[in-house]
């Protein structure tokens, strides 16, 4: 309503840039609300500014997102407790828990918490505790499911911290393996999201959720939601989580294209450059790329990603990818590079998982992941076992064992593994 030539106020800009970023769309408004609130001498405001720029930056050009965090800081260091330093605190906590530095992120975490409540803002408060909470989980500690409960509640499960506090929960769950609790964290957070019209929160947690279903053996489904991906919003940051899973399902189904499509997904995570995307688009391109019989690219990748994984403090959130590399590394002869990364995992089920791959006993990693409701790592743990238990005249064991992988591939239509298997099975009779 302003006239073209007079400067809307910095708190217009603001709450104009924060309303564009939530539906997922581009404008200068929060980058010139940066510096009318830095002209006018508010160093805080200022601050909050460069904090929501790096949030909405960080769901499409995260390379970006670093510069602003950084400036935001600046602007902070040296001044008294504020909103703005928790602001700035709890943010650069939840950017060392995306790196997988856990000690580093708890410690930012509490003490963004600790500013948060002595200025008396709950809803900064709330989001240093989602990401204490997960860092707590994915460590072991299952008090850090009560954590993310109280953000929540503090939230009134409201909001963008409602969104991470739903997807965290669902992360922390699937940690301690309740594929239920998880799923249902991830439906609930992004029904709401999309009546409240927080379309980055949405795109977030239908990232998560499109790649549990597709592990919970619901293939349609994941389908469905990666056709919303791939249609509707191009550089959203779980478009790499789609592309993999696209890929995946149509590398099981024999349609071509399968490992062009990997390829992307390896090529989008390498432009997020957070651990959490670009390891395991890493090893399912290891993975397809051995399938393909592209053998100097599967190894060179297994090279790549073991050592940024050996580089980094922890190997990150507990998942089935982990299990999936100790396969790939088993497979390229590499048994103590696996058992070293088995020994990392923090202790629970999927480091039990990887272990038993390790001294391959597939029979009872598939088991694990059966407890886990995922299912299409434990079809190919059970192709594993039929194979070594045919080796060894084992013929009746490997039958039943072949028979549930051949089970589900048939379920979900993967035409592609079932024509692959067809030599086992005569082996296995």
């Amino acid at each position: 309503l302003l006239p073209e030539s007079q400067e809307p106020p910095a708190q217009l800009l603001l709450a104009a840039g924060q309303a564009k970023g939530m539906v997922g769309r581009e404008g200068d408004e929060l980058v010139r609300a940066v510096d009318a609130f830095e002209r006018m001498g508010d160093a805080d405001r200022a601050a909050e500014c460069a904090v929501i720029v790096s949030w909405h930056l960080w769901h499409t050009r995260t390379h970006e997102a670093t510069s602003w965090l950084e400036r935001a800081l600046s602007l902070v260091e040296g001044r008294p407790p504020s909103r703005a330093k928790a602001l700035v605190v709890a943010e650069q906590a939840r950017r060392a828990m995306l790196a997988y530095d856990r000690a580093t992120a708890l410690a930012l975490a509490l003490e963004a918490a600790r500013l948060a409540e002595a200025v008396g803002d709950d809803e900064i408060r709330a989001d240093a505790l989602v990401t204490a909470g997960v860092v707590m989980a994915t460590d072991g500690d299952r008090a850090g499911i009560e954590v993310l409960d109280d953000a929540l509640e503090l939230v009134g499960h409201r909001g963008r911290v409602a969104s991470r506090g739903d997807t965290n929960l669902s992360v922390a769950h699937m940690g301690f393996g309740d594929a239920d609790s998880a799923l249902a964290a991830l439906e609930r957070g992004l029904e709401r999201s999309e009546r409240e019209g927080d379309e980055q929160g949405a795109w977030f947690l239908r990232g998560n959720l499109l790649g549990l279903v597709y592990a919970l053996g619901e293939w349609d489904r994941a389908l469905d939601l990666v056709r919303l991906f791939l249609h509707e919003q191009q550089e959203s940051y779980m478009l790499s989580v789609a592309r993999d899973v696209h890929a995946r399902i149509l590398h099981a189904r024999g349609v071509e294209g399968a490992f062009d499509e990997m390829r992307s997904s390896v090529a989008r995570a390498r432009q997020l450059e957070d651990p959490q995307a670009l390891w395991p688009s890493l090893i399912g391109f290891a993975t397809l790329a051995r399938r393909e019989g592209l053998e100097s690219e599967w190894r060179a990748t297994l090279r790549e990603v073991t050592a940024e994984i050996a580089a980094n403090p922890t190997v990150g959130d507990a998942q089935e990818w982990h299990i999936e590399l100790v396969c790939e590394l088993v497979a390229a002869g590499r048994e103590g590079d696996a058992r070293a990364l088995a020994e990392r995992v923090p202790e629970g089920p999927w480091a039990d998982a990887c272990l038993a791959v390790v001294e391959e006993r597939y029979v009872d990693a598939a088991d694990i992941l059966d407890s886990l409701a995922n299912q299409p790592l434990q079809a190919e743990l059970r192709a594993l076992a039929a194979r070594r238990l045919a080796a060894q005249g084992r013929s009746a064991d490997a039958r039943a064992q072949l028979d549930r992988a051949r089970a589900f591939w048939a379920r979900v239509g993967a035409s592609a593994y079932l024509r692959d298997s067809d030599g086992l099975l005569v082996a296995a009779s």
